[in-house]
């Protein structure tokens, strides 16, 4: 039910979404996710983590239990809380969310988890005009219009023959596995296998379909899977 009384968090009808497209479709373990709603922290309340990771499972008295477990929490607001996906939520079965504030429990949406759902992460409207994935050259520049500006980057667009790194969110569980909450390792790297990614044909041009040189999780981050190296 859609029904409340005043004080107790409400998540919208679709308001679980993956923070790549803000669509509310299946999750993977591990994924990044946001919640929408009404009365999801107190007023007033912007929480986020104070350090590093490890995540905290409460920010601000919020909690987003998944399948009655506290999960990893990025940002809480009374309109939004974002929060990792447990690694440990069951593929193949339709997992619970609910938002506790302050001891508050609220309504339970269902969420439908999946092996794998790769998303491309781009970059917000209010940052960069126009719909762009959030990509690096080699030389750590921002792949983007040279005209853009983003501070402290530098900016240009790739050409063919470029090697660049993609990042991403919705891969799954990596090898070795990834622990739910923490920043992946910088020494041993938690690798997904299996991936390609495919250049052009969509609007124009031919298909060319390429391995990547490593795709996993970003070392010292959380949730934030990369395609590393891909040769253009």
């Amino acid at each position: 039910s859609d029904l409340e009384t005043a004080g107790t968090p409400l998540i919208y009808s679709s308001g679980i979404v993956n923070i790549g497209n803000f669509s509310s479709d299946s999750a993977a373990p591990g994924e990044i996710l946001a919640v929408f709603g009404d009365q999801l922290a107190a007023p007033g309340t912007l929480a986020q983590n104070p350090g590093l990771p490890p995540l905290a499972t409460s920010l601000g008295s919020v909690q987003v239990l998944v399948n009655s477990v506290p999960a990893p929490l990025y940002f809480a607001s009374p309109g939004q809380v974002n929060f990792q996906l447990p690694y440990e939520a069951p593929v193949g079965q339709v997992t619970t969310v609910q938002v506790v504030v302050n001891g508050t429990p609220g309504n339970i949406r269902p969420l439908n988890v999946v092996t794998t759902v790769p998303r491309l992460l781009v970059w917000p409207a209010s940052v960069v005009a126009g719909n762009y994935g959030i990509v690096v050259n080699q030389d750590y520049s921002l792949v983007l219009p040279s005209s853009s500006t983003i501070t402290g980057f530098a900016t240009h667009p790739t050409k063919a023959g470029d090697t660049i790194t993609i990042y991403c969110t919705g891969l799954g569980q990596t090898s070795p596995a990834a622990v739910t909450g923490a920043a992946a390792s910088s020494t041993t790297l938690e690798a997904v296998s299996n991936v390609t990614v495919t250049f052009g044909g969509g609007f124009q041009g031919t298909a060319t379909t390429v391995n990547a040189y490593f795709v996993g999780l970003t070392p010292t981050a959380v949730g934030l899977y990369q395609i590393g190296r891909a040769h253009v």
